[in-house]
């Protein structure tokens, strides 16, 4: 005579299922909680970015931005050794291909050490981890030349250098 219900083992193989699935998803969300806050750094340093140099040109003022390793600076002149209107820590390490103030003139365009001496481009990319990676987020890269600042993904590789990153 068989009773209706589940056997033990029955019961066991299920938890076990429902424990791998559950171990998947926790995985696949702490990686799409990172890629969300790459994404979002990313798109504040640029949103600041192109602040900063609407303001230079709109006071006619020479400004300044002092990107080094997680704090983001504002100086209201293009001498950085006063102190800054505007300091941001943040939550990734930036790595960038020279290090030194950016500035932006009066009339909005780029310049400073963070742009080679000739009329190329530079790129600044958030590191999650701290070290050149590629990662999964839409953009993870700032691409700047002296008349434009645009996002980026970084291609296979995570090399952070103008020539391996696609701009959207």
């Amino acid at each position: 005579m068989r009773e209706r219900g589940f056997t033990l083992i029955e019961l066991m193989v299920v938890i076990a299922v429902m424990g791998i699935m559950m171990v998947i998803a926790t995985h696949n969300w702490h990686e799409m909680v990172i890629k969300s806050a790459i994404e979002s750094e990313n798109r504040e340093l640029y949103a600041d970015l192109m602040e900063v140099r609407l303001q230079a040109l709109h006071t006619k003022t020479a400004r300044s931005v002092d990107i080094n390793g997680l704090q983001f600076r504002v100086y209201s002149t293009a001498d950085t050794s006063v102190a800054p209107i505007l300091t941001k820590q943040l939550r990734y390490p930036v790595d960038l291909q020279v290090n030194g103030p950016l500035t932006f003139d009066t009339q909005g365009l780029a310049t400073g050490a963070l742009l080679p001496p000739d009329d190329s481009i530079n790129s600044l990319c958030v590191n999650p981890d701290g070290a050149v990676t590629a990662t999964q987020a839409a953009e993870d890269s700032i691409v700047i030349s002296r008349t434009k600042i645009s996002l980026g993904k970084r291609q296979n590789g995570g090399v952070c250098a103008n020539t391996a990153i696609d701009k959207k």
